[in-house]
């Protein structure tokens, strides 16, 4: 949050934010955390390489930069898992058995495994 009100007074004004953050929420990152512990990007490994330490969903992403003053906040996704190819059936199979259940939120076709927030300074 302090980071997000940093940003807010480097801007100039009408100045655009683009944060970005893995997508915690993707249903591949929900079935890894059920069956591994850990969402995508999370386990020990990412820890230590990639520096990402909170787990931060996209709607609590949008709270925090619409809380340090920022408008206009669009929440997008992008980029590819890399799954090989028995885990791409794996995912398949998960979407089928989610929309058919329930369970988890249908994915959109913009579903990807970074979810950006983009923003205006207020």
């Amino acid at each position: 949050m302090a980071a997000l009100r940093n940003f807010d007074r480097l801007l100039r004004p009408n100045g655009l934010l683009i944060v970005s953050t893995p997508n915690v929420t993707h249903p591949w990152s929900r079935l890894r955390f059920l069956v591994k512990g850990a969402p995508i990007y999370f386990d020990r490994l990412m820890y230590e390489q990639t520096g990402h330490r909170c787990i931060l969903p996209d709607w609590l992403l949008e709270l925090h930069v619409r809380a340090a003053g920022f408008e206009n906040i669009r929440t997008s996704y992008a980029g590819s898992l890399g799954l090989t190819p028995l885990s791409r059936a794996a995912e398949l199979a998960v979407r089928l058995v989610s929309s058919v259940t329930g369970l988890m939120p249908s994915p959109r076709t913009d579903d990807g495994n970074v979810t950006f927030v983009i923003a205006r300074r207020g």
